[in-house]
């Protein structure tokens, strides 16, 4: 009983360090209920910890202990996160890292307050100085703290923006670090009462240290790499634009070549037909007039702007191509105060995102349903399309964010459409409701 109350204080006083570690494990991985399964995962590595060292008869319990406890952080983040596997791998292996790297330090401490007559190892008498294990203790978790919110700022701005061409090559880096960190940790803590204690510890120091510069290059690197990455997505996707509004404008040029012809066409046949009239020959003026009547059906105007026109010719052929349903109700007049490279965008980016999540959505009522008109001074465009009905929400600003950073077409997309939004001080609006998809954009117009 006597050594029951210092064996619990040096078994509990770990728990702050430990839950901050996994609650930062948890931020990682975007696990609901942070606080929970942090709080779950500390008590559990803290009983692992305490029966390793009650049961006797034990060799060596110290890597007992650490393999129970990377199968614990491993088994968590792979049971309980939703993220990519990539992600679920690699936030363990940071997570050890966080936890080892204080540990040379606080064998330091473990060293220097334990007296000779106290084996540093006998974990009962230690916790039975009250200086040494206040010391251990808070100096291991001041130093925690700062390295969890390291890891956070690491995470958000690498590892989330990172793709997983760059993830799978450097996963095995930081995977490797733990392990060897956890090694030298337990020999460390092995050799502690041996005359060579102290070498130990400054080669895990030096060890330590050298992970710190090496992750610092590894992740710095990531970093280019990502961002190249981007960028070079996000050139291919200007450069698509760029090729569809030159679709475009080869589109519109043949539209007025075509409405030049058919004009032509039209005044000759009309000269004729008022002809035949003036001879009292009906019948076939008639039939010149209703074959007049079958070219102007055939010739699809969608709207009376006529770079909104050839943008809408092109994607409606390429819907009925893919037997997509589709109605454009626009009504622009030819006139329009905004750029023509704008209008292009505004109707290319949302047709295509609503092309994208239709074919992305089979057994579905597929069919785009597109207006625009100009109403108190404004440009309003709306577009209204299927999606799974498994999808019930819109993704998480930080998803929409890190969509964009990697480069990826939609989150693209979406980030052209809310820049012209911005700059012609409109708004952009996003609702899914029932199995549709509904995007609505409002530009005021000088």
């Amino acid at each position: 009983m006597d050594n029951l109350i210092p064996f619990l204080l040096w078994e509990l006083s770990p728990f702050p360090s430990a839950v901050v570690c996994c609650y930062t494990m948890s931020y990682f991985l975007n696990i609901s209920r942070r606080k929970t399964f942090a709080l779950c995962l500390a008590l559990a590595e803290s009983i692992c910890h305490a029966f390793f060292h009650l049961v006797p008869g034990l060799s060596h319990p110290e890597y007992l202990n650490s393999t129970l406890q990377v199968l614990l952080i491993f088994g968590s983040a792979l049971l309980f996160s939703k993220s990519p596997l990539l992600h679920r791998l690699l936030a363990p292996a940071l997570n050890i890292i966080i936890t080892t790297l204080p540990e040379p330090l606080s064998l330091f401490v473990l060293l220097y307050v334990s007296s000779d007559s106290v084996d540093p190892t006998d974990y009962i008498a230690v916790a039975s100085d009250p200086a040494a294990l206040f010391l251990v203790r808070f100096s291991y978790f001041l130093l925690v703290c700062p390295l969890c919110l390291l890891g956070a700022q690491i995470w958000d701005r690498v590892v989330k923006k990172a793709s997983g061409q760059i993830l799978r090559p450097t996963f095995l880096f930081p995977l490797s670090q733990a392990i060897a960190l956890l090694l030298a940790t337990v020999l460390a803590d092995i050799h502690l009462q041996s005359s060579q204690a102290p070498i130990y510890c400054a080669f895990l120091l030096a060890a330590a240290l050298l992970c710190i510069l090496a992750d610092y290059y590894l992740f710095r690197s990531m970093r280019q790499l990502t961002e190249k990455a981007a960028a070079e997505e996000r050139a291919g996707w200007f450069e698509y634009l760029l090729e569809q509004q030159h679709i475009y404008y080869e589109q519109y040029l043949s539209d007025l070549e075509d409405t030049s012809r058919i004009r032509h066409d039209i005044r000759n046949q009309l000269q004729t037909a008022y002809t035949l009239m003036a001879q009292h020959q009906d019948t076939k003026a008639r039939a010149i007039l209703d074959g007049i009547s079958s070219t102007l059906d055939h010739q699809a105007v969608y709207c009376q702007n006529r770079v909104v026109n050839s943008v809408l010719s092109v994607k409606g052929n390429l819907f009925i191509q893919a037997g997509i349903s589709f109605r454009f109700d626009c009504t622009l007049p030819d006139e329009i105060p905004l750029p023509e490279v704008t209008l292009c965008s505004l109707f290319t980016n949302v047709l295509d995102n609503a092309y994208h999540a239709v074919t992305l959505t089979p057994g579905v009522n597929q069919e785009i349903i597109l207006s625009s008109y100009i109403k108190n001074g404004g440009f309003l465009l709306t577009c209204r399309n299927p999606v799974s009905p498994h999808t019930k929400q819109l993704p998480s600003q930080d998803q929409q964010q890190q969509a964009i950073s990697t480069g990826q077409r939609h989150g693209l997309g979406l980030s052209i459409l809310q820049n012209i939004a911005d700059t012609h001080n409109g708004t952009m609006r996003v609702d899914i409701s029932e199995a549709t998809f509904c995007i609505q954009l409002f530009l005021h117009l000088e």
